[in-house]
C-alpha cells in the first residue's frame, strides 16, 4: 500500500480542527480568537474532506458494481456510528408523537450531529454517479450554481436572524455535492493548466476572502450559531488540496488516514466522557481531553476495523 503522506497529514490536521470547532476552543479565553478559529478557519475542514473524497472517486463511479460496493460500505459505516450515538438522539420520555417522528426522520435522513457528513457524502456521490456521463463543464457549472444557492440561503438566514434548521442549507445538494464534484474534476485534470503560482495565489485570495467574511459576520453577529458555508470555501477547499496533493511523498500504511477518521467519529463521544466522568469544564481542556481520548481509543478501534472495514 502506497499513500500520499501529505494528503493523509492534511486529513489529520482537518480532523483536529473539527475537534476545536465543536469544542468552541477559545470561547473561554478570547471571543475574537474564537470567532476567527471556530467560525472561521476551522470551517475549511469539512468541505476539504469532501474534496479529498471526490478526488479518490474516479474508480468508484465508473460502473454500477463499483458504486454499489462503495455505497454499501458508507451506508454500513453510517448505520454503525448512528447506532453508537443513538443514546444521544433517541426519543426521551415525555416527548409528543409529533416530536418523536420529526426527530427520528430528521436524524435518519440528515444524520446526528457530525454524522451528517457520511449521509451527505453518500447522497452526493449517488448524484455524481447519476450525472457521471455529463461533460466536465456541465458538472462544474451545476456544482457552482448549487454551491452559490447554498451560500445565499445560509447568508440570508444568518443576517436576517430567521430561525430555520441548519439542514435547510447544509446538506448534500448545496454543500457536499459541489465539493465532491470539485475533487472528482481535479482528478480528471480539470484546472491542471493553472500554474503552481496561480494556485497559491488563489489559495491566498480564498483565505483573505474568508477573513473578510468572518469579520463581517463578527461585526453583525445576528445569528450566534456561526456560518457553515462561506463563499471563500469554494476557493480554499480545492486549492488547498491541489497544493497538498502535489507534495509527492508517500507512506506505506494508512494509519494517519484512519486516525483522522477515528478522531472525526469519536470526538463528540469524548466530550460526553470528559464532562461526565472527568469533570472537564473549560473549552481548552475539552479540546485536549478529546485528543487524548481519541488517541487512546484509536488502536482498539483500528483493530476492530480490520474485521469491520466500514467503521473507519
Amino acid at each position: 500500500m502506497s499513500r500520499n503522506l501529505a494528503n493523509d497529514s492534511l486529513k489529520l490536521v482537518l480532523a483536529v480542527m473539527v475537534i476545536g470547532l465543536h469544542a468552541n476552543l477559545f470561547f473561554d479565553t478570547s471571543p475574537v480568537a474564537n470567532q476567527l478559529f471556530v467560525n472561521g478557519i476551522s470551517r475549511i475542514a469539512v468541505p476539504t474532506f469532501f474534496v479529498i473524497n471526490g478526488y479518490y472517486l474516479s474508480g468508484t463511479i465508473k460502473d454500477k458494481v463499483g458504486f454499489t460496493s462503495w455505497a454499501k460500505r458508507i451506508a454500513l459505516g453510517y448505520a454503525f456510528w448512528m447506532a453508537v450515538y443513538s443514546p444521544f438522539y433517541l426519543p426521551a420520555l415525555g416527548q409528543t408523537p409529533t416530536t418523536i417522528i420529526y426527530n427520528l426522520t430528521r436524524y435518519s435522513v440528515f444524520g446526528y450531529y457530525h454524522l451528517w457528513y457520511l449521509c451527505g457524502l453518500l447522497y452526493a456521490v449517488a448524484l455524481l454517479f447519476a450525472l457521471r456521463n455529463k461533460s466536465d463543464k456541465t458538472l462544474a457549472n451545476t456544482a457552482l450554481v448549487l454551491f452559490l444557492v447554498g451560500v445565499v440561503i445560509q447568508y440570508y438566514i444568518f443576517y436576517t436572524g430567521i430561525k430555520l434548521p441548519y439542514f435547510v442549507y447544509r446538506h448534500f445538494l448545496f454543500f457536499a455535492f459541489p465539493m465532491v464534484t470539485a475533487g472528482y474534476l481535479i482528478r480528471k485534470g480539470y484546472g491542471s493548466e493553472i500554474s503552481d503560482a496561480k494556485v497559491r495565489n488563489l489559495l491566498f485570495a480564498g483565505f483573505l476572502l474568508l477573513l473578510i467574511e468572518v469579520c463581517i459576520a463578527y461585526i453583525f453577529r445576528v445569528d450566534a450559531s456561526g456560518i457553515d458555508i462561506f463563499l471563500s470555501l469554494l476557493l480554499i477547499g480545492p486549492m488547498l488540496f491541489i497544493v497538498t496533493n502535489k507534495i509527492q511523498k508517500t507512506v506505506a500504511n494508512d494509519h494517519l488516514s484512519k486516525l483522522s477518521s477515528a478522531i472525526y467519529f469519536l470526538h463528540p463521544l469524548s466530550f460526553w466522557v470528559g464532562g461526565t466522568f472527568f469533570h472537564v469544564t473549560t473549552t481548552m481542556m475539552n479540546f485536549l481531553f478529546a485528543i487524548a481520548f481519541c488517541l487512546v481509543v484509536y488502536y482498539p478501534l483500528f483493530l476492530l476495523s480490520k474485521k469491520l472495514k466500514f467503521i473507519l
